[in-house]
């Protein structure tokens, strides 16, 4: 799980542990992957500061704030090398659930990745989710070893297969607006 942005847009405050129907997004995503791996075998990506669910492994990203693809590296340094599937989540979406990863896993069959997003070309605004995927490992540490600084880059000529996300799973918060809406959600949602 990629945990380490400035939030900038959110004047700083740590997104990933503003409470969001009574826990925080991240720990909502560290829940939601429970039901698909051991705590143990979770890793977040982010400041060494960041408060992180007992038994997960905490990865700092060198340099720090370096973005996902930095974030993504810091990682699968970490990661054993046999390990396939790989999710690859943003510690922002508290949407996220293990019927999403179930949905994912499913889906990647033998492709190289499977993300949330919708039928059209893969890297147009608003096609693809890349940060709530599941890649098969072999792939993931491929692209990323290959890849610039831009998620896209990661993407660039994979064989994705793309699944519908009508749940709104791949929600993140970005803005004081995103954190109002995914806290009514989660109100109504219960």
């Amino acid at each position: 799980m990629l945990a380490g942005g400035r939030s900038s847009r959110l004047g700083g405050a740590r997104k990933v542990t503003l409470d969001v129907g009574g826990s925080g997004s991240l720990e909502r995503v560290v829940r939601a992957c429970t039901g698909w791996c051991p705590v143990s075998s979770m890793l977040v990506v982010g400041p060494a500061d960041l408060p992180v669910p007992d038994g997960v492994v905490l990865v700092t990203d060198d340099p720090p704030f370096g973005g996902p693809v930095s974030g993504l590296r810091a990682g699968l340094a970490r990661l054993p090398l046999g390990s396939d599937p790989v999710a690859v989540l943003a510690g922002d979406q508290p949407f996220v659930t293990s019927a999403t990863l179930e949905r994912l896993v499913a889906a990647v069959g033998s492709a190289e990745v499977a993300a949330l997003g919708d039928a059209g070309q893969v890297g147009d605004a608003g096609q693809v989710s890349y940060l709530t995927a599941v890649w098969r490992g072999p792939a993931l540490r491929r692209r990323v070893a290959a890849a610039g600084a831009s998620m896209r880059s990661v993407y660039a000529g994979a064989e994705v297969v793309l699944v519908p996300d009508p749940e709104g799973w791949a929600a993140d918060i970005d803005t004081p607006d995103d954190l109002r809406r995914a806290r009514r959600r989660a109100a109504t949602e219960g």
